[in-house]
């Protein structure tokens, strides 16, 4: 990727592109040697110079009366960018805030595909809060790192889960015991995970998971896909259910 496409992927106009790029070849100079170079209207060089100023990333000095300016540090792109997450991670902040007020008693979503699966399981967890519960009711075990990824499960979501530190409790049936202790010997105990197991008759063909607003179901055969349903009765009313199976469920 040649310079000016560099620089139009960081958001400057053609005419800062063009004005940047001739300070970084003629080095410290004025408006008059800028002009020339870049054969442009002299206020368009100048309304570019502002811009690139108030970005930073141009210096502009006195000298003898006259006007010069020059490239700054180039890490005043760097620098840009991180100003620029930052008010990206307020704004996202300010409007999840403002998107909780006005939200129903329920809210469900569906989320098909490998990438928005990940997504989901990953967002959703991440704000639960530290210690919180999660509880899981599923035969997959193979299947889930399919769906995720060896990469992602170990790499990332798992160590999201000891970071967070949740209470997870997890029932499967009698048929997967061997599938579910291969896997969590595989990504190392977590101190707060448990696992036991039911005969096969008791369980349900979809994955159920409950947490403290919400529960999901997920389908992991043909077609791979998630439905979350958001509402704080339903989550108690699932986890008392969950609570009832892991009383007779053995370890």
């Amino acid at each position: 990727m040649i310079m000016q496409e560099k620089l139009k992927a960081l958001g400057l106009s053609y005419n800062e592109q063009r004005v940047y790029m001739s300070l970084v070849k003629i080095g410290e100079t004025s408006v008059g040697d800028i002009i020339k170079d870049v054969n442009a209207h002299r206020q368009s060089v100048y309304n570019a110079l502002e811009e690139l100023e108030e970005k930073g990333l141009v210096i502009k000095n006195k000298k003898n009366g006259t006007n010069h300016y020059k490239v700054s540090d180039p890490d005043e792109f760097l620098n840009n960018l991180k100003k620029k997450e930052l008010i990206a991670r307020q704004l996202g902040e300010e409007i999840s805030k403002e998107l909780s007020k006005n939200k129903h008693e329920h809210e469900i979503n569906v989320f098909d595909g490998s990438e928005k699966i990940k997504h989901f399981f990953f967002n959703r967890d991440k704000k639960l809060p530290k210690g919180s519960e999660l509880r899981i009711i599923s035969n997959y075990a193979n299947k889930y790192k399919e769906v995720l990824g060896d990469e992602f499960l170990s790499k990332e979501y798992n160590q999201l889960l000891i970071k967070k530190n949740l209470d997870i409790k997890i029932i499967s049936s009698e048929l997967f015991r061997e599938e579910f202790t291969k896997l969590s010997a595989e990504l190392g105990n977590i101190k707060n995970r448990r696992i036991k197991f039911l005969s096969n008759d008791l369980m349900s063909p979809m994955a159920t998971e409950i947490w403290e607003d919400g529960i999901s179901f997920s389908s992991f055969e043909k077609d791979w896909f998630v439905i979350e349903i958001k509402n704080v009765f339903f989550a108690k009313a699932y986890k008392a259910h969950f609570e009832s199976f892991w009383k007779i469920a053995k370890k």
